[in-house]
């Protein structure tokens, strides 16, 4: 028998199933939506270990695979969002 995994507090789950095959524009609206609702009901103004994860289809809905350009699928990328190391600090 396997024990379960306790969800830890300070996690919270965006659920964005209900709302159907969105574009691209939509998702980023979506996300930047809620970021601001969490920061205006919940107070929260700082994330760590925050992650993404997204289902692709095309417009139709069908499932389609994450390929890179010499057809490798890929499973995982790393943000490229550049944030200095001097914004850790105060100078």
């Amino acid at each position: 028998m396997s024990k379960k995994k306790k969800t830890p507090d300070n996690r919270l789950a965006v659920d964005y199933h209900h709302l159907g095959t969105l574009s691209d524009r939509q998702l980023i609206d979506a996300i930047i939506d809620d970021i601001h609702m969490i920061k205006e009901d919940y107070g929260v103004t700082f994330y760590s270990n925050a992650r993404l994860l997204v289902w692709a289809s095309n417009e139709f809905g069908d499932a389609r695979t994450f390929t890179r350009n010499g057809g490798e699928q890929m499973r995982r990328l790393d943000s490229t969002h550049y944030r200095p190391a001097c914004l850790d600090y105060d100078l």
